[in-house]
């Protein structure tokens, strides 16, 4: 489990390294996807199954 979580962090600081360069804008823009992203999903995780 705990490699798990290693690999998502060091994704995460690859994805923010890769964006960087296109600016601010961009890292807003990212922070706005993976905050809707993890949204998203927590709404799908908590739904009763049918």
């Amino acid at each position: 489990m705990a490699v798990q979580y290693l690999l998502i962090g060091v994704g995460v600081l690859a994805l923010v390294w890769i964006i960087t360069p296109f600016g601010d804008e961009a890292l807003a823009a990212l922070t706005v996807v993976s905050r809707l992203e993890l949204l998203t999903s927590a709404l799908f995780l908590t739904c009763p199954a049918r």
